[in-house]
């Protein structure tokens, strides 16, 4: 049966079946990336490459790092130049206050509008028989 003939029901029911297989193959995945990780891993940061066999693999460890942007407001003027330098201030629209605009033209020439995935959630509500 082609998607085009399933109904709503059945396109959810093959969804959900898939999802779930999705979701066990990836955790499984996840589990393979991890012992890899931990049998190459000789650095906190940075990018770690072995041959075995038939395959080369490289790791590369990387470090989060976050910026508390009030303790940087904070103490920005006792910064020096070149600590400045290290701090990116990067803008980001506040949806709620842009919706409630009545008129959005100031921003026309400065905002990228593009469709984004939709979010689909389904719900059983049915006992399944």
């Amino acid at each position: 049966m082609e998607l085009s003939d399933m109904t709503i029901e059945q396109l959810c029911h093959f969804r959900q079946i898939h999802k779930a297989e999705e979701e066990r193959i990836a955790a499984s995945r996840r589990e393979y990336d991890a012992e890899i990780a931990k049998r190459l891993a000789e650095t906190d940061e940075g990018t770690v490459s072995r041959t075995d066999g038939e395959y080369r693999v490289s790791v590369t460890y990387k470090l989060d790092r976050k910026l508390d942007a009030d303790a940087i407001k904070a103490k920005w003027n006792l910064l020096s130049g070149i600590e400045q330098n290290c701090v990116k201030w990067a803008p980001s629209l506040d949806l709620k206050n842009y919706r409630a605009l009545p008129n959005k033209a100031t921003f026309a020439d400065c905002l990228t509008t593009k469709p984004a995935s939709p979010t689909i959630k389904i719900e059983r509500i049915g006992d399944g028989n």
